[in-house]
């Protein structure tokens, strides 16, 4: 009794911090790389350690998926990457010599290829814990980064050694959080991903995020920032845009009890469309202004991305590494690889940042975005009335087992979320009570009703 409650109390209040931290440094690692070494690194390093990064992330998924690897090999995977990212960056920051420009580009293609593995596994490990939790600490996590950037923009000493370290941090809490919270890790195949299984998704939002996507990739190519100096530069309007959504998300969990991160994604559309109409209704006066705002909404994308996927990873119970890993790279990176592709493709058409044809552009995106978010409403409004009366069914049929066959509250609790298809890990995660206790309840439920699966007690649930 003692070990569970420490185990839920780690999970209350020990788990969220260490998630905020390993994201926190996560971030930090790229941003104090390439914002300490502008003199050494060019664009293209930068974008081929995107690249290198994306082609990380796909063999990731290939590997987990064929392999299956447990935790006892995760952990020197992460910390070899963790290493690696260490090494590329003391490399640059730390020269013993000059280093040429064809060595700096490897050490960048290290850095990235390395970071996809912390990068998927803090991913993965958002994906298994709920999704209040999740986004309370991712957008904690991002908060903070834009302050720490913005201390770290004035005091440029700090930042070299920073590059170095919070590689080592964002790999070493990312072990300790999987040896602690994670007893066992479910089916991670792409084999998983059934014809059933693909038409539970919710598709519209997750085209709603491409199409977001697709408008930064836009934007990217249509204002395209100047120097590497712009692109890490610290934005001003990051923390105001970052506070308010983590103030929305309090609101939505706290006052609204809502369960879910899903209605999150309404927030982002807004926040897009204000970036959107700024841009096309400013960048004529004041087209610094217009840019930054722009780009600070913009930069939201991978927050809410990040956020939604692992709501829908963990509501679905969908493999982690493979899930989150794919729709990093078809929502959560826009850029810079994916607009240089577009810069090339869109090289004969003459385009201004401030001329008539980006201003439309942006402003014909904004409509877009709108006319799209109206639809996604409607189609979830048909679909909660249909998931209500289902929630309103099942709820009913589990208060009739329970009168039938003597259930105890929490034994009740524990065969509602059976019935809704949850794993043992996931009701652990939920309740917050430990695997053996979710045995233990699961084993009496069985003897109560006088079955012997999980199937069983679903078809028993089903008869009049």
């Amino acid at each position: 009794m003692a070990t569970e409650q420490k185990h839920e109390r780690e999970s209350r209040f020990l788990l969220p911090i260490l998630i905020v931290v390993g994201i926190l440094c996560f971030r930090l690692t790229a941003w104090t790389l390439f914002r300490g070494q502008l003199a050494l690194i060019l664009t293209d390093s930068y974008v081929l350690s995107h690249g290198a990064q994306i082609a990380s992330v796909l063999v990731l998924v290939a590997v987990v998926s064929a392999l299956k690897p447990s935790l006892r090999w995760r952990a020197p995977a992460i910390v070899v990457a963790a290493l690696l990212m260490a090494a590329s960056a003391a490399w640059i920051v730390f020269p013993a010599a000059v280093i040429r420009a064809d060595v700096v580009r490897v050490a960048c293609m290290v850095h990235g290829a390395a970071s996809a593995v912390i990068f998927i596994g803090w991913g993965a490990v958002t994906c298994r814990h709920r999704p209040q939790m999740t986004a309370v600490c991712v957008m904690i996590a991002f908060l903070l980064d834009s302050m720490i950037a913005g201390v770290l923009d004035s005091m440029p000493v700090l930042v070299p050694a920073l590059s170095v370290i919070t590689p080592l941090i964002a790999g070493g809490l990312l072990v300790l959080v999987l040896l602690r919270f994670q007893d066992s890790l479910p089916d991670e195949t792409l084999a998983f991903f059934t014809k059933s299984v693909m038409r539970s998704l919710p598709w519209g939002l997750l085209a709603f995020l491409f199409l977001c996507s697709l408008m930064v990739t836009i934007s990217s190519v249509l204002a395209p920032v100047e120097t590497l100096s712009r692109q890490f530069s610290v934005n001003n309007f990051w923390t105001p845009i970052f506070l308010t959504a983590l103030a929305a998300a309090l609101f939505l969990f706290r006052v609204k009890k809502r369960e879910r991160s899903d209605g999150l994604w309404i927030l982002f559309s807004f926040i897009m469309f204000c970036g959107l109409v700024a841009f096309s209704s400013l960048s004529l006066v004041d087209y610094s202004l217009a840019l930054g705002f722009m780009r600070a909404t913009q930069d939201c994308l991978f927050m809410f991305s990040w956020i939604l996927v692992a709501d829908i990873a963990y509501h679905h119970r969908l493999p982690a590494v493979p899930f989150f890993g794919l729709c990093a790279i078809f929502v959560m990176m826009p850029e810079p690889v994916p607009a240089a592709i577009l810069g090339m493709v869109l090289a004969p058409v003459p385009l201004s940042a401030q001329g008539p044809l980006s201003v439309t552009i942006a402003l014909i995106m904004a409509v877009v975005l709108v006319a799209f978010t109206l639809v996604l409403l409607q189609r979830q409004a048909r679909g909660e009335a249909v998931s209500q009366w289902h929630d309103s069914h099942l709820a009913q049929r589990v208060e009739e087992l329970t009168r039938t066959f003597g259930f105890t509250d929490r034994e009740s609790e524990v065969a509602e979320l059976l019935l809704q298809g949850y794993s043992m890990p996931q009701i652990s995660e939920r309740l917050f009570i430990s695997l053996d206790t979710v045995r233990t309840h699961m084993r009496h439920i069985y003897q109560k009703a006088g079955v012997h699966s999980k199937v069983e007690l679903i078809e028993l649930s089903k008869k009049p």
